[in-house]
């Protein structure tokens, strides 16, 4: 789920905005749509539906894994602004952490 919104929070976060290449205009249309907005607001949705059925312990462990695919998203986004290798050292061997 962290991913599916925050594609959506980016797209909202650079409406407006006009990308000189192609590819990334096409993207932020996609995040920026009332369709994706609907997909996301119907996935958001039906997981506090079922998340009110669930007992704490199951919610507790949807919490931790929530905010592990959150720092994961981050990881993902900040390898590419400090151009980061694979192995997760940059051009200086820093490692990244979180």
């Amino acid at each position: 789920m962290p991913c599916y919104w925050l594609y959506r929070e980016i797209g909202e976060a650079y409406r407006g905005c006009v990308s000189p290449e192609p590819v990334y205009q096409d993207w932020l249309a996609i995040y920026q749509s009332a369709e994706y907005a609907d997909g996301l607001k119907r996935q958001i949705d039906l997981l506090d539906r079922v998340a009110e059925q669930l007992p704490e312990a199951v919610l507790t462990e949807m919490r931790r894994d929530f905010l592990i695919s959150s720092y994961a998203e981050l990881a993902f986004w900040d390898m590419g602004l400090k151009r980061k290798n694979w192995n997760g050292s940059d051009k200086d061997g820093e490692l990244a952490t979180y």
